[in-house]
């Protein structure tokens, strides 16, 4: 408000006073002039308030500068820097300015000095701490507006929301008390987050030894999360396992019992199998699991298992130590075909063969080669390990004149077979007859026979090594020896007398009873025949 006062002095000199008149106000009144004629007068006013602009700009922007681990993603515990520029954007002071950012934990914060004069800015700097619930619940994505309350001159209260100075797709729907109405969105930021997951498979088995039907392989599957989100619906899958009637058991690592997989967490599973012939003729079992699960977002992750490395994805293979063995016994049964009790040419040999498989995977295709013989029967398709086989092979030998100067007819059979990786495995026969391995079958083939036992018990029946025919051969001579070479027996010329007393020097005393065991002999019978070996067993 305010008046104009005109002075002036009238024609009997006296000075005098007119206060001025607002013609646009009807109000009149005089009193504050000496005009003679009191004109009615008044101030002249006007309101300038219609000219505040009363205005503040919130501007709110945020920057990832946390990554402690320098990895490009976000983790709980890393931060995010927000800065809020506010600016007095119009023309009379603001009074009583404070903030309220929710995120940030800011309530009724004083901006400055809570004033703000025309064209003055402040910028708050706030640092904040993300939390799993950042990275699960909106996937990384956090959007967030500061308020910030203010009086303009005359005590009238207003507020404004923050903008995002680099979103162009300004909005304004939070309904604030802003004069100027202008656009305001919130300030949002996307994280860069990670949902992986990975699976260690490994095996715990005891390969020191031959592998056996009903050994067991325990496997132990790590499970883990190494992403920054957690993951839930995790389904560990093994198909083979599981074929195979394989239950996979949780163990443990679910820390918190909330059956989800939270970052940094590895769960343990375990599964037993146990091992079949199959597996043991393969050499190996192989096989691997898979995992899957999803995060908040919708998507899902998966990864196969490796035994050693989560970055790989290799089967798990389990060597399995075979150990493949083929033995074979060779029996031979003289037949008297003229019934004369002595060999003769043209008498024959019967051989009997006994295949067994003695290691632990299955044998194919065994057939058995005799040098002196045809063997008759087989191949034998397959035999399973702890099988054995006396029926499929048979063989009959003619004895020649040659073999009767020879006393006898030594051989050796071959089995021959082949593993399940077609690998040849053979054996040379044993005399199972005696307690010598892998030796020949000998036939005594020189016109006598050769007991395999006899019994000097002292009750008339087989008291002494009674050789039939011996009386042929005037120079028959006789040695025998223990099983360790200790001749504890000899005679010449032999006259079927030995009663199993010890006739070797320092072994035995000449009169002592030998023990009950096999012992070995060399016959001679003269210049013109080869000697005869063999093994007779003395039971008392």
């Amino acid at each position: 408000s305010n008046q104009a006062v005109v002075t002036y002095t009238d024609s009997n000199g006296n000075t005098l006073t007119n206060a001025s008149d607002d013609p646009t106000d009807s109000t009149d009144n005089d009193n504050s002039d000496t005009e003679p004629n009191d004109d009615p007068d008044d101030e002249t006013d006007i309101d300038l308030s219609i000219y505040w602009i009363k205005t503040l700009e919130v501007l709110k922007t945020v920057v990832f500068d946390g990554d402690t681990n320098n990895d490009g993603i976000a983790q709980p515990g890393e931060t995010l820097t927000y800065n809020i520029t506010i600016t007095n954007t119009g023309n009379v002071v603001l009074n009583n300015v404070i903030i309220n950012d929710a995120l940030v934990g800011v309530n009724q914060q004083v901006v400055g000095t809570g004033v703000l004069n025309p064209g003055d800015v402040e910028t708050l700097t706030y640092v904040y701490t993300i939390t799993q619930d950042d990275l699960d619940v909106n996937c990384g994505h956090i959007c967030n507006q500061a308020e910030v309350l203010y009086q303009d001159p005359a005590g009238n209260q207003y507020n404004n929301y923050s903008d995002d100075p680099n979103n162009t797709n300004d909005i304004d729907d939070t309904n604030d008390n802003d004069p100027l109405d202008d656009p305001d969105d919130p300030t949002c930021i996307d994280l860069p987050v990670q949902s992986i997951i990975t699976l260690l498979k490994l095996d715990d088995f005891d390969n020191s030894d031959c592998t056996q039907v009903g050994n067991v392989i325990v496997y132990t599957f790590e499970v883990n999360n190494p992403g920054s989100t957690s993951l839930n619906n995790v389904i560990l899958e093994d198909d083979i396992l599981t074929n195979l009637g394989v239950s996979i058991d949780y163990v443990s690592g679910d820390s918190d019992g909330d059956q989800i997989l939270d970052p940094g967490e590895t769960w343990i599973y375990t599964a037993v199998y146990t091992l079949i012939q199959a597996d043991i003729d393969a050499g190996h079992f192989d096989n691997q699991a898979s995992v899957t699960a999803s995060d908040n977002c919708g998507n899902t992750v998966s990864d196969l298992s490796d035994p050693v490395d989560v970055t790989a994805d290799n089967v798990t293979v389990t060597n399995l130590v075979q150990c493949p063995e083929l033995t074979l016994e060779k029996t031979g049964e003289f037949d008297d075909l003229n019934e004369n009790g002595v060999a003769d040419a043209g008498d024959t040999i019967t051989y009997s063969f006994t295949v067994t498989n003695t290691g632990n995977v299955t044998l194919y295709n065994i057939s058995i080669d005799d040098p002196i013989v045809a063997v008759t029967g087989g191949p034998i398709g397959m035999l399973l390990p702890g099988e054995s086989d006396s029926q499929t092979f048979t063989a009959t030998y003619v004895i020649t004149p040659e073999d009767l100067k020879n006393g006898s007819v030594v051989n050796q059979a071959m089995a021959i077979g082949y593993d399940p990786q077609n690998n040849q495995i053979s054996d040379l026969s044993d005399d199972p007859q005696t307690v010598e391995e892998n030796d020949p079958t000998i036939i005594i083939t020189i016109g006598i026979d050769i007991p395999e036992i006899f019994t000097p018990n002292g009750d008339g029946v087989n008291d002494t090594f009674v050789i039939s025919g011996l009386e042929n051969f005037e120079d028959a001579s006789l040695k025998v020896f223990n099983r360790w070479g200790a001749k504890v027996f000899e005679a010449t010329p032999y006259h079927n007398d030995w009663d199993g007393r010890s006739d070797g020097q320092f072994v035995y005393d000449k009169v002592s009873k030998l023990p009950v065991g096999t012992y070995y002999y060399v016959l001679k019978l003269g210049e013109n025949f080869k000697p005869i070996v063999g093994w007779v067993y003395l039971d008392r």
